[in-house]
């Protein structure tokens, strides 16, 4: 293994910017959901972290809630629905 450069870091670090974090176009266009993923609430500007994922199918198709850490560590379980009020 070896150890990545500055530079290596940064051209990264710019790729990493470019990818789009949400699927889907127009009234589908939907953030792609996953544990460790950061979410801010557009109202209450607070950052939370997505912890778990449950989903209504037993196919992992359609999001049921989510539990999402807040910045001192309580957990907090939102509807799906209310995602709408929060960005990646």
């Amino acid at each position: 293994m070896r150890t990545l450069s500055s530079k290596e870091i940064r051209q990264i670090a710019r790729l990493v910017e470019k990818i789009d974090p949400f699927v889907g176009s127009g009234k589908d266009r939907m953030p792609i959901l996953a544990p460790g993923l950061r979410i801010r609430h557009q109202t209450g500007n607070i950052e939370y972290t997505i912890e778990d994922i449950f989903y209504k199918d037993e196919k992992n198709t359609h999001v049921d809630y989510l539990v999402l850490r807040t910045p001192d560590g309580d957990m907090v379980y939102i509807d799906v629905k209310k995602l709408k009020d929060y960005k990646v």
